[in-house]
């Protein structure tokens, strides 16, 4: 019996060195595959969207596209995009669907019981968050009081639903699963208003001239940024992008690839 639970004992001791192994070996599966996989929501220009001029993995751009090639390129390997709806990132970065998920994604105490996140590497999604409404009716709204009774779209899971759920919880929020199908809404008037970060919605105003940025915004927290989110528990992975973002943030290039991007989204009308 003592030799039986000796024997018990060291298995279970192996295994759960095995197991702690393979969650710190993640950055080292991904430079021995040669290929880093990226999940992304090309909705949401001008950090990701959809180039229909060009095929394959080239249609998606975007600021956050060029992170994710900076990554892919700093680490070594190659850079495989997969395109899903925002709400299921994150779950799928957690299952280990997904390497790591860039889609403008901010700190949330919910999405930390599923990931990990890198530093911040832009702070423009945090600046200004409002709405996005037809021009005729922005003299109809003086404060965020004046949003009640209104039927509000905004993206399923983003950090617009949170400050809709926090600010304005007496509007009739509607839930959708792209920003797009939110502006289409708003267009023919079956909503009020879309909940948006203010550089997204100036995208969408590029394409419909009769839109436009309320006057009135949302609180938006100023610790606020964006971040690049991993599987809970690698943190040699997020280390290793953290000194990457660093990288990056020192030669100033996310700015430049967002002034790009913001280019390129009204050259393409989305």
């Amino acid at each position: 019996m003592k030799k039986l639970f000796t024997l018990l004992l060291a298995l279970l001791l192996i295994t759960g060195c095995t197991s702690a192994s393979t969650k710190e070996s993640k950055l080292k599966t991904i430079k021995e595959k040669g290929e880093i996989v990226v999940a992304i929501s090309p909705d949401y220009a001008p950090y990701e969207f959809m180039d229909a001029t060009k095929e394959g993995q080239d249609r998606y751009v975007g600021a956050d596209v060029e992170l994710a090639k900076y990554i892919a390129d700093k680490l070594g390997v190659k850079l495989v995009i997969k395109p899903l709806e925002f709400k299921d990132i994150a779950g799928a970065v957690s299952m280990g669907k997904y390497d790591i998920g860039i889609s403008g994604f901010t700190y949330s105490e919910e999405r930390a019981e599923q990931v990990v996140f890198s530093k911040t590497y832009d702070t423009t999604e945090s600046t200004c968050q409002g709405f996005l409404i037809d021009q005729s009716t922005n003299d109809q709204y003086k404060s965020l009081e004046d949003f009640k009774g209104k039927t509000v779209a905004v993206q399923s899971a983003s950090l617009q639903e949170k400050y809709v759920n926090e600010e304005i919880p007496e509007s009739n929020k509607k839930l959708v699963a792209q920003l797009d199908d939110a502006v289409i809404q708003l267009s023919l008037g079956k909503v009020d208003a879309v909940a948006i970060s203010c550089s997204s919605g100036e995208t969408f105003i590029n394409a419909h001239d009769n839109l436009m940025i309320a006057d009135v915004k949302f609180e938006a927290s100023d610790d606020q940024g964006t971040k690049v989110i991993g599987p809970k528990g690698d943190t040699e992975l997020i280390e290793e992008i953290n000194k990457i973002i660093e990288e990056m943030l020192q030669d100033n290039l996310y700015t430049q690839w967002m002034n790009d991007a913001l280019e390129l989204a009204k050259e393409l009308g989305v």
